[in-house]
């Protein structure tokens, strides 16, 4: 069961017709959405905290005071080097990185189009074709920034920071491309 569908693509995340019901860019989204969503949360949570993650989410959704509650709708917290306030969007927030994720990686897939002859470019009539790489990195450090706050939530957590699966994924998040910022230049 998936956390987000196709209603999340609007506003800064606009993907063209998603909501319309049987239109064809709608019901090529909803089959990326859920490997996307997995495919992001694999990276965040890591596999054990993501299968005990999805296990809690596909019994008790509505369950609003479990560790994974705060994980899923958001939560407020006292963390970061400073110590100051901080707020964690959650994953099903209107604002949601499962959605910047799968919009990223669906602009990425939809920059061209495979055609018998290899990847083509569309024509458009009366407009003229823009590059979607300036909003893509926008979007895709947006993520990175509420991605970086989830971390910082769930070290300073006390329902995960003595969590040996999240120890680990923490240690080695670094290295994991969902945390880093891209830009334009691929640099």
């Amino acid at each position: 069961m998936a956390i987000i569908d196709n209603c999340y693509f609007k506003g800064e995340l606009l993907i063209p017709n998603a909501n319309e019901t049987g239109a064809p860019v709608g019901v090529y989204l909803n089959a990326l959405v859920p490997g996307f969503e997995e495919d992001l949360l694999r990276q965040v949570l890591g596999h054990e905290l993501y299968e005990q993650f999805i296990a809690w989410y596909n019994a008790t959704p509505d369950d609003t005071e479990s560790k994974w509650a705060k994980i899923l709708k958001g939560v407020s917290f006292q963390g970061g080097k400073l110590d100051f306030r901080l707020y964690w969007n959650g994953f099903k927030s209107n604002n949601s990185p499962i959605a910047q994720y799968c919009y990223y990686q669906f602009k990425k897939i939809d920059a061209t189009q495979s055609v018998d002859g290899g990847e083509v470019h569309t024509n458009s009539q009366n407009a003229s074709n823009a590059s979607p790489l300036r909003k893509m990195v926008t979007i895709w450090n947006k993520m990175v920034d509420q991605l970086c706050t989830l971390k910082m939530y769930m070290d300073s957590s006390d329902d995960f920071k003595t969590d040996e699966d999240w120890i680990l994924q923490s240690k080695y998040a670094c290295l994991n491309e969902v945390y880093k910022k891209v830009n334009a230049f691929g640099i």
